[in-house]
């Protein structure tokens, strides 16, 4: 009787712990599939952002873009892919390697998020203005393991820009070629 009991004791027990083991999986499996689904959400949100966003490494490899970033650059997912073009000599003119470099350098050594304009070679050979906020991502020794950029198209901002400078100009030209002595008087 007592080893019946016991044997009894001991199936319970068991029973209890496969249950509390089978209740472990299926949360083990709900927390994978949470982390599935929020990364797919992610990917998709990145993917789709109408931000162009680029992480380049070191040597200047695009090791990942979004549909915005090609169309910015008006080049096709599959040619930045194949043709392995790089953002620091592919897609950046000659004059702005340098300058960008030195930028990059010191966001490296401090860690600081960068913030500048230069301009990036299109597909077809046009230039297009941008800003970028670059944040250098180090490794436990300090050394870039990659940048994450996100580039923002400034072609109107510019355009703006230069019809202001082009408005003043010309004001300061009628207003210097006036013969006559003259005031101006605000509120």
């Amino acid at each position: 009787n007592d080893l019946q009991a016991e044997n009894e004791g001991l199936r319970n027990e068991i029973e209890a712990l496969r249950i509390r083991v089978k209740e472990a999986e299926q949360a083990l499996e709900a927390i994978r599939t949470g982390r599935v689904e929020r990364e797919r959400f992610l990917a998709e949100v990145i993917e789709n952002a109408t931000t162009a966003i680029g992480v380049g490494a070191p040597d200047g490899s695009l090791m990942f873009f979004n549909r915005a970033f090609a169309e910015l650059t008006g080049y096709s997912r599959e040619e930045l892919e194949q043709r392995r073009l790089t953002w620091a000599t592919d897609l950046t003119p000659l004059e702005w390697r340098k300058p960008e470099a030195e930028i990059l350098s010191n966001a490296s050594r401090s860690g600081q998020t960068a913030r500048y304009q230069k301009e990036y070679l299109r597909r077809d050979g046009s230039r297009i203005p941008i800003e970028l906020t670059v944040q250098p991502v180090l490794d436990a020794e300090g050394n870039v393991v990659h940048y994450r950029s996100f580039i923002t198209d400034i072609t109107e901002r510019k355009r703006q820009e230069a019809a202001l400078v082009d408005a003043h100009e010309r004001t300061t030209a009628i207003l210097e070629s006036i013969a006559d002595a003259f005031y101006s008087l605000d509120d």
